[in-house]
């Protein structure tokens, strides 16, 4: 079904046949609708991936998967490629749909979890995916070859959402944390609480529908907050990840635009002097910290522009004779 405020709702797709059983839908931008149906016929049972581009007018079968396969979950960030689920497995989709490939998982023995079922929460290019199972979050930057895995202490995860590669959230329904939601700035690496302020109702739902805004519903109430969520509070989960970087990183500042602070997490290898210095688009230099010994491991930047104009902006992290930077968009 379809929803317009002009015309209420419409048929979208309809099987020639009881033997089709549409369940699952996924959109893509304004017209482009993909529908995975089950399909029985006679000794044959599988899903079939069906495509329309102009908003379910008419219909094209993309794929009729072999016997016994059957299709639970796909997300597409263009119209041709994207990432889904195959009888329990991470699978690459190109050419459309008509094309799949397994991509390998990451293991490890410390993922104690009991073996579930996979789910795409969000792909952003040929090779970068995020997905859940069970307990854990694993996000990939490179179709598999190495993963960042979180196996979260709770009950369930309820729901999860990434708004980048860098940046994604997750809802937890556990009794033992007072932060159901966490945040990530880094890809995976390092998860943080989120400031809720229901202490009642925790929430159910999460999507970023528009740039800034971050919605949350709880069974009898929705929120939606313009700095998504505000600033990451120091409320570090006390697992560890199963895959430490081996490199010095630097993560894309969040939330990203900001006004007028914004975080920037940053892993050291090792421990040594770090220089963090900030410039404008012109190359003007507008802030920076003294010099600092530092610890190995994660940490975090505090920027805070309330004394700057709206911009982009420039931040540079210098470690052992090594730069990274990130732009940074400051709106007032």
């Amino acid at each position: 079904m379809r929803f317009t405020p002009e015309t209420g709702y419409t048929t979208v797709f309809k099987s020639n046949s009881g033997s089709q059983s549409p369940r699952y839908l996924y959109k893509y931008g304004d017209s482009t609708i993909f529908v995975c149906s089950d399909s029985i016929q006679g000794s044959f049972s599988g899903s079939n991936l069906w495509k329309s581009t102009n908003n379910g007018q008419r219909w094209e079968l993309v794929h009729r998967y072999d016997n016994g396969y059957y299709l639970s979950s796909i997300y597409m960030h263009n119209d041709s490629t994207g990432f889904g689920i195959l009888n329990g497995n991470v699978v690459r989709i190109t050419q459309g749909g008509r094309s799949w490939k397994g991509i390998p998982m990451y293991s490890n023995p410390s993922l104690t979890e009991e073996p579930k079922p996979y789910g795409v929460i969000r792909s952003f290019n040929d090779s970068t995916v995020a997905v859940k199972s069970g307990n854990s979050i694993h996000t990939t930057t490179n179709s598999g070859k190495n993963w960042h895995s979180k196996l979260f202490d709770v009950t369930t995860i309820i729901d999860a959402d990434f708004i980048s590669k860098d940046t994604g959230y997750v809802i937890l329904r556990t009794n033992i944390n007072s932060f159901p939601v966490k945040v990530t700035t880094n890809g995976g690496q390092n998860w943080y609480g989120v400031y809720w302020t229901d202490n009642i109702y925790a929430p159910e739902f999460i999507s970023v529908a528009e740039p800034n805004k971050l919605f949350l519903a709880t069974t009898d109430e929705m929120y939606v907050t313009n700095n998504f969520g505000g600033q990451p509070l120091d409320v570090k989960e006390v697992n560890p990840f199963f895959q430490i970087p081996t490199e010095f990183e630097l993560s894309q500042n969040w939330p990203n635009p900001f006004n007028p602070s914004t975080s920037i997490s940053y892993y050291l290898p090792e421990s040594g002097i770090v220089k963090v210095s900030v410039y404008n688009i012109m190359g003007e230099f507008v802030h920076s910290q003294q010099p600092e010994f530092i610890q190995q491991g994660h940490h975090i930047i505090k920027f805070d522009g309330s004394h700057l104009p709206s911009g982009v902006y420039i931040l540079n992290v210098t470690f052992a004779g090594q730069r990274r930077s990130i732009k940074m968009l400051l709106l007032k």
